[in-house]
């Protein structure tokens, strides 16, 4: 059985978990160049990941061994969609990173 990947942001993250979602911005689609740069931050510590084109959509993956060792809760978080000449803030707020339990 396949993973369902997620149309939105998740509202958390799992340490040690790979975190996958898509999103579609129809006034900004990847197949155009566009890519959302999401960044986290939390006293710091800064994570940073950069979309890929899926179609139209942004697919933006967090690799698990990105978040080991990351102090856990809350990270201010932005989404910005750029195309090298444009860009626009189009997602800011919170998000938890959560302790990894199994680790």
């Amino acid at each position: 059985m396949a993973y369902p990947v997620p149309t939105s942001v998740p509202a958390s993250l799992r340490a040690g978990d790979t975190a996958t979602w898509l999103r579609a911005l129809a006034d900004y689609p990847a197949s155009d160049g566009w890519a959302i740069t999401t960044t986290l931050v939390k006293s710091g510590t800064k994570i940073t990941v950069v979309s890929t084109a899926d179609g139209d959509n942004h697919k933006t993956t967090i690799a698990a061994a990105t978040t080991v060792g990351r102090p856990t809760g809350s990270y201010d978080y932005q989404a910005r969609d750029s195309n090298g000449s444009e860009t626009h803030t189009i997602g800011p707020g919170k998000k938890d990173l959560l302790p990894d339990i199994a680790g």
